[in-house]
């Protein structure tokens, strides 16, 4: 999926901009407008997109049917764009397109799903699954009615009830038909202790030989500082902690590249609220699940 792209700039002959004819109509804020004077737009400009083109479009035919093994690491999911598919040439710009490798078999073992009445108790190993510290927490799974033509969600059927800090169906909110679970909790008042929820799966016992990435989705429905950090603990109580930020742009709401160098860690995206945030604050954009792959 290529973030702020329109199938007609992968033409060289069309000449209308597909989301112009809603430009007056559309709820929220005009994210999906094309002007060089707009500020919070998230489109890719035509040059742009077709960069993304070159590559996404002959890597994969030149991979996948040719058989040319030099592009394999990108379409397995351990290699990052060239600069030269990025804007302007200039990289990393693995915010603009998403890339999701499904694996099967022996290729994958699946931790958590919340499909089940009990999933908020147990895993898919029949382990524990722990929510902390959240003001609550909702499951909801996978309505038999997905979306029509037009991209209208059907009503999501959450249990024990729908949370009114969430969007559902329409234009707003989260837009997932994958069964997941909604959490809620608070940011603390200025100058208090930081907020400390956690989310702790047991899977002890399963070996981690043979595989290379831990995946998991997550969105962020109304903007605010945060962070995700992931931790694994082996049989010898040895432990690792990485931010998920540095691994994905998940935790934005629009696709853009996590800030560093001379930039204090403390201060750098998405631990504080970022201007260009403000116009999706009011939940009228849909927000989409995305994947975390560590």
């Amino acid at each position: 999926m290529v973030n702020g792209a329109n199938h007609n700039d992968y033409n060289t002959d069309w000449t209308e901009d597909d989301f112009q004819q809603w430009g007056d109509t559309w709820p929220g804020p005009k994210y999906c407008n094309r002007n060089r004077d707009q500020k919070d737009s998230i489109r890719l400009s035509a040059e742009d997109q077709r960069r993304t083109g070159l590559f996404i479009i002959n890597s994969f035919m030149r991979y996948h049917v040719g058989g040319e093994t030099q592009f394999a690491a990108y379409w397995n999911g351990v290699g990052a764009l060239p600069k030269a598919a990025c804007p302007l040439g200039i990289g990393p710009c693995d915010e603009r397109i998403v890339l999701t490798v499904q694996k099967g078999g022996a290729s994958l073992t699946l931790v958590q799903r919340f499909d089940q009445s009990n999933s908020l108790k147990l895993n898919a190993l029949k382990r524990a699954i722990t929510f902390s510290g959240f003001d609550d927490e909702v499951r909801c799974g996978m309505p038999a009615d997905v979306t029509d033509d037009w991209g209208s969600l059907p009503l999501l059927r959450c249990d024990p009830k729908s949370l009114p800090d969430f969007g559902y169906g329409s234009y707003t909110g989260l837009a997932s038909i994958a069964d997941h679970v909604k959490l809620v909790w608070s940011k603390p008042a200025t100058n208090a202790p930081k907020r400390e929820v956690s989310i702790v799966e047991d899977i002890t016992g399963i070996s981690a030989k043979g595989f290379d990435s831990l995946t998991f989705r997550i969105a962020v429905v109304r903007p605010m500082g945060q962070e995700v950090e992931v931790t694994l603990t082996d049989t010898a109580g040895k432990s690792h902690t990485v931010d998920a930020s540095n691994f994905s742009d998940a935790l934005y709401n629009a696709p853009r590249r996590k800030k560093g160098g001379t930039t204090p860690k403390e201060e750098d995206l998405p631990m504080l609220d970022d201007p260009t945030d403000a116009p999706y604050a009011n939940g009228e954009v849909k927000i989409l699940l995305n994947m975390v792959a560590i």
